[in-house]
């Protein structure tokens, strides 16, 4: 019998994909988990999700692992780097951030591997802060 696949939800994460490959933070939407938690800042790297390293990973490998079914829980490593050093913090976020209509994912090909990326008409506006060349890089996405 065929069953409806479940929706999935995100966190409210804007990301980028480092030239490094390093996955960083470019913005919190307004209403994610995120943005709620009051700890994830600009420029904050990802370091694990639920415990496994994300270095090597494609930016589709990355969102996929972040959103899930909804109300679910991720456990997320960041970095932050500042003039002190470096420092690590852990969130555990649930699962609550449906993407809006408004976008239209297509896959497409980089030196960083097959990435989900996100045409959008009207951006949300977490998103409307940033750079039109960072929007049209391919090299971003939101979970």
């Amino acid at each position: 019998p065929s069953r409806a696949r479940e929706s999935t939800c995100g966190v409210g994460i804007v990301l980028q994909q480092t030239d490094a490959g390093a996955f960083s933070v470019l913005s919190c939407l307004p209403g994610g988990e995120a943005a709620k938690c009051g700890r994830i800042e600009p420029e904050d790297l990802i370091v694990t999700i639920d415990g496994t390293d994300v270095k090597g990973w494609s930016m589709e490998n990355l969102c996929n692992m972040m959103e899930g079914p909804k109300d679910s829980v991720v456990r997320i490593l960041f970095a932050r780097l500042s003039p002190q050093g470096r420092t690590h913090y852990t969130v555990t976020l649930h699962r609550t951030f449906e993407k809006p209509a408004t976008q239209q994912p297509s896959s497409s090909s980089s030196p960083y591997g097959s990435q989900k990326r996100v045409m959008i008409q009207d951006p949300p506006s977490g998103l409307r802060h940033l750079p039109p060349s960072v929007l049209a890089s391919g090299r971003w996405a939101y979970a």
